[in-house]
């Protein structure tokens, strides 16, 4: 297998991603939502696998989580802000050091049904 350095600019495929110019790969590492919106993927309601692109409430909490480390949500359901969290966690696990996160169900048959939408 050949290694093949990538000039600013342009792209290179893999698998199934397409890697991100060189000076993008900086951006990946500080703006968890660049980084979520060019690698996650969700299962959508047709159990189809679709990019997982911020939707309106999302993009507007994401924002009001620059400003403040803590908040309360009312929980909502479909909204997407599960989905969202969970993405931004994963995002700091890979790139922040001693990052833990958990998710928790209230009993494991919630837990089973969250794990198997899981592309």
């Amino acid at each position: 297998m050949s290694r093949r350095s990538v000039d600013s600019g342009e792209q290179v495929r893999s698998g199934n991603w397409e890697i991100p110019p060189v000076e993008d790969l900086n951006k990946l590492l500080l703006d968890p939502k660049f980084f979520i919106e060019t690698f996650f993927s969700i299962q959508s309601k047709n159990q189809e696998v679709v990019p997982l692109i911020f939707n309106t409430e999302q993009s507007e909490f994401y924002k009001i989580l620059q400003l403040s480390l803590f908040h309360l949500i009312l929980k909502a359901r479909k909204i997407g802000f599960s989905t969202l969290i969970e993405a931004l966690w994963l995002h700091a696990c890979l790139f922040q050091e001693n990052q833990k996160c958990v998710t928790l169900a209230q009993n494991q048959d919630i837990q089973h049904r969250r794990v198997e939408f899981l592309p």
